[in-house]
C-alpha cells in the first residue's frame, strides 16, 4: 500500500503556460490542415509508410479524422491527468518537503509529452495529406526519427531532473 501523498493545487507555471499554447496551436494547426485538403482528397489516401519513408499502404480519407480526434483525445485525457499528480509513480518517494517539486517536475514532463505526442500525430496527418495529393513522393524518414529522438531525451531530462529534485 502506497503511503498518502500530499493534495497540493500549485498553479501551473508560465513553461507550461507556454507548451499548453503552443499544443492548441498544433492541434488548430491540424484540424485546419484536415479541413483545408478534405476536398481535394482521394478517397483513398496514404496511411503507412515504411522505414525509408516510402508510402506502403492506403486507407479511407476518414482516417485522418481517426487521426484528429486521436490529437483531440489525447490533449483532454493527458490535460485531466495532469491535474492529478499526487496519483503518479515517480522516481523517488514523495514527501512533504519535495512534493511540489515533484509534481511541477511531472505536470510539465506531461505537457512536453502532449506537445511531442501531438506534433507527431500532426506530422503523420500532414504527411499522409501531402502524399496523397502528389505534394511529395514520400516522407523525410531523418523527421520522423527526429521526433522519436526528441521524446526519448525529453523523458531522460524528466528523469534526470525528478532524481536530483529534494
Amino acid at each position: 500500500m502506497k503511503p498518502k501523498r500530499p493534495v497540493l493545487k500549485l498553479p501551473m507555471s508560465k513553461v507550461e503556460w507556454a507548451l499548453e499554447v503552443m499544443t492548441l496551436l498544433v492541434i488548430c494547426f491540424t484540424v485546419g490542415v484536415v479541413a483545408f485538403y478534405w476536398s481535394s482528397l482521394p478517397e483513398q489516401i496514404t496511411v503507412h509508410f515504411d522505414l525509408a519513408g516510402k508510402p506502403d499502404r492506403v486507407g479511407p480519407k476518414s482516417t485522418l479524422l481517426f487521426l484528429t480526434v486521436i490529437a483531440l483525445f489525447d490533449y483532454v485525457l493527458m490535460t485531466v491527468i495532469a491535474r492529478f499528480p499526487q496519483t503518479f509513480n515517480y522516481l523517488r518517494p514523495i514527501t512533504e518537503k519535495n512534493a511540489a517539486s515533484q509534481y511541477l517536475l511531472a505536470r510539465k514532463f506531461l505537457s512536453v509529452m502532449k506537445l511531442e505526442v501531438t506534433g507527431i500525430l500532426c506530422f503523420a496527418i500532414w504527411s499522409c495529406i501531402q502524399v496523397s495529393i502528389g505534394a511529395v513522393d514520400s516522407i523525410d524518414a531523418s523527421s520522423l526519427i527526429t521526433l522519436a529522438i526528441v521524446m526519448v531525451v525529453s523523458i531522460v531530462i524528466y528523469m534526470v531532473r525528478s532524481s536530483k529534485a529534494r
